[in-house]
Parts: structure tokens; C-alpha cells; sequence
């Protein structure tokens, strides 16, 4: 685990800066983004309990979808990853 240094103190610091004037400026309010998506996570879980078997299927059929996604992003960075390894040996390790 890497150490956390000053240098990585201040650009966090500035990413959050930059990053809080963005949301500033699209009039994006922190506190209600976070209730509104524990609200969804709440929600969704009642949906998926309270249907039965139609809510588990839906479920399922969401889980499909996002895997249409979310796999061939993964298998890129796995390959992407081995590739930069072969190419770049890590040094050895003391």
C-alpha cells in the first residue's frame, strides 16, 4: 500500500477544489446527489423483494444488460494490463 505524502494531499485537494466548482456551476447540490441515490438503492431493493420472482427476473435482466458493458471493459483492461506488464518487466523485489 503506498504511503499518502504531502504531494498527494494537494492534489487531492485540487481535484476536489476543481472538481466542487464544477458541481457549483451545474448547480449540483453534494448532499442531495448522496440522498438521492441511497433513496434509488432503497427503492431498487424494495422493488426487487416486494415483486417476488418478477422483481428477481428484472433484476436479472439489469444485471445482463450492464454486463453487456461491463465485461468486454474488463477483459480490455486485463489485456491492456498483461500486455504493459511483458513490456515493462517490474523490477525485482528486495
Amino acid at each position: 500500500m503506498s504511503r499518502i505524502n504531502f504531494s498527494t494531499i494537494l492534489k487531492l485537494a485540487g481535484l476536489s477544489l476543481l472538481v466542487g466548482f464544477f458541481l457549483r456551476v451545474l448547480n449540483v447540490d453534494p448532499r442531495q446527489l448522496w440522498h438521492d441515490v441511497w433513496n434509488g438503492i432503497v427503492d431498487s431493493v424494495e422493488f426487487i423483494f416486494g415483486r417476488g420472482l418478477e422483481g428477481l427476473l428484472t433484476a436479472l435482466e439489469y444485471m445482463l444488460f450492464g454486463a453487456m458493458i461491463v465485461i468486454p471493459l474488463w477483459l480490455l483492461t486485463v489485456i491492456f494490463n498483461r500486455r504493459k506488464s511483458k513490456v515493462m518487466p517490474s523490477e525485482p523485489k528486495e
